[in-house]
């Protein structure tokens, strides 16, 4: 499910629509899922929050410096994720916010 997030980096707007189609295909029959499918969305927030600071930061010069984090973070978060969750195990996202609870 985790990596459905990466769709993103080979079809436009891909990685927010497949994750949004996992999760609401598969909330109503896990509890694991719903939870997982969760901290995808929340994951995604907060990545396009990082990404419009970090754009609007290369105003200053300052953004330039995190354009790299920031790309790294979105990249091989969701990696890790869907190695831990492949062994059965939760995974929260790490300096993440919850919008959604």
């Amino acid at each position: 499910m985790h990596l459905s997030l990466l769709f993103g980096i080979v079809i436009p707007f891909a990685g927010l629509l497949v994750p949004l189609f996992v999760w609401f295909t598969k909330k109503d029959s896990s509890s694991y899922a719903h939870s997982q499918g969760l901290e995808m969305i929340n994951f995604l927030i907060n990545i396009f929050i990082f990404a419009l600071g970090t754009v609007l930061l290369c105003v200053l010069v300052v953004g330039v410096l995190l354009v790299v984090p920031v790309l790294l973070f979105a990249f091989i978060m969701p990696i890790i994720a869907a190695v831990k969750c492949s062994k059965g195990n939760d995974f929260s996202y790490p300096i993440i916010y919850r919008f959604i609870k």
